[in-house]
């Protein structure tokens, strides 16, 4: 064998080398992970305003005075809702309509059911749930006298003709029901008694029941999960 041909062996041997140690390099390369800095968390600091006539909290622990009344109802047209001759506040009908008007682009149709209640309203709707029902299943549904959000005017129940304008937790699963808990934020409104919370609002689910706070609030409260309970014990107050 030449010096030459010896040479021209181990010129072959290195550059196999070389090749073989350059793919490995490179496969380590393309397998390495970048690294991902994590940024903070932004923390939204969310300030209760004792005067905004939109937080007004009532609950079974708060309740309202049997003479109280909000001064800015607004009758509610009948074309709009399953009952006729009802009311809700000014700034929270407006805002509804403003979202029904998004919804029916979008072919959803939402019908009002319920809205304000006086004192005397909601205490015969009480009593009749307690002689039909039972004191059990009344207390997980209705509200008593004095403690229904629906005395404020705040609060909107909504159906659909596919409920048979009727009230149910299957409302949840209509177009209606779903469209309502993925925009109703955008329009200042809540879902008060959502899925899970009935150790804390006491009440079962209610996927038809609205109440408007507001378009920051409101956003807060439902992308954070919260009940408005929860939203008042979280948030510090002005």
């Amino acid at each position: 064998m030449t010096n030459l041909y010896k040479k021209r062996i181990v010129g072959v041997f290195v550059l196999l080398g070389i090749i073989l140690l350059t793919g490995c390099f490179s496969e380590e390369q393309e397998i390495k992970e970048p690294v991902i800095e994590e940024s903070e968390e932004e923390i939204v600091d969310i300030k209760i305003d004792k005067s905004n006539p939109y937080l007004i909290f009532v609950n079974k622990e708060n309740p309202l005075s049997k003479d109280y009344i909000p001064s800015s109802l607004m009758p509610i047209d009948g074309s709009l809702s399953s009952n006729q001759g009802i009311s809700a506040d000014a700034k929270a009908l407006s805002a509804y309509l403003e979202m029904r008007e998004q919804a029916l682009a979008e072919d959803i149709h939402m019908v009002i059911c319920s809205a304000y209640r006086s004192y005397e309203l909601q205490s015969t709707l009480y009593n009749r749930y307690l002689s039909t029902k039972g004191e059990e299943w009344t207390k997980l549904h209705s509200a008593y006298p004095g403690t229904s959000e629906h005395q404020t005017g705040l609060a909107l129940d909504i159906t659909s003709k596919e409920m048979g304008y009727g009230l149910d937790v299957s409302f949840e699963n209509t177009k209606e029901g779903i469209w309502l808990k993925e925009h109703c934020w955008e329009y200042g409104f809540i879902i008060r008694y959502p899925e899970g919370k009935t150790d804390i609002t006491g009440y079962t689910y209610e996927p038809w029941h609205i109440r408007y706070v507001g378009e920051e609030y409101a956003s807060y409260i439902m992308k954070e999960g919260l009940t408005l309970e929860e939203f008042f014990e979280l948030c510090s107050e002005e």
